[in-house]
């Protein structure tokens, strides 16, 4: 398993979870429509956690490797 760890700001205006991208889609009549969807909507990484504090990445490290731990278990 493979995490990807996103360290952003805590008062940061340009936060990854505001962040949006902007595509130009067909629509059922074959026009280019625009789309405006969320960043981390198709991110490309299945799991990923958002850490706005440095201080807080140790424990959510642990956080998450005690949940891979108890998805292994269950499996």
């Amino acid at each position: 398993m493979l995490v990807f760890v996103i360290i952003d700001g805590v008062n940061n205006n340009e936060s990854i979870v505001d962040m949006s991208q902007v595509n130009y889609a067909p629509d059922v009549n074959g026009a280019m429509k625009l789309q405006v969807t969320k960043y981390l909507d198709t991110f490309p990484f299945e799991f990923y956690v958002v850490v706005h504090d440095i201080n807080e990445l140790p424990e959510m490290l642990s956080i998450i490797l005690r949940q891979y731990f108890s998805g292994l278990a269950n499996a």
